[in-house]
């Protein structure tokens, strides 16, 4: 459930990310002398490296919170 929500919100971020980033480097080649074309595999190797960044920090605390110890309402304690 978290790393779906998590996932998510990574994937709407690197979504507008990327449109910012060809956005702005057309614009900025437009006004630059001899540039090349933009490079669609870096932008896409970037983006991919972001998400699995992304789903390895959601993995971390999942990983920790499921090995912690409960404490209930009452002052009980339950190991997982």
């Amino acid at each position: 459930m978290i790393l779906k929500e998590a996932l998510f919100i990574v994937l709407v971020g690197v979504a507008v990310g990327l449109f910012m980033a060809v956005a702005s480097g057309r614009v900025l080649a437009a006004l630059m002398v001899e540039n090349s074309e933009i490079e669609m595999s870096v932008y896409l190797v970037v983006a991919l490296m972001l998400i699995a960044i992304a789903i390895l920090e959601c993995f971390m605390p999942a990983g920790f919170a499921s090995k912690s110890t409960i404490i209930l309402g009452s002052g009980q304690y339950r190991e997982r």
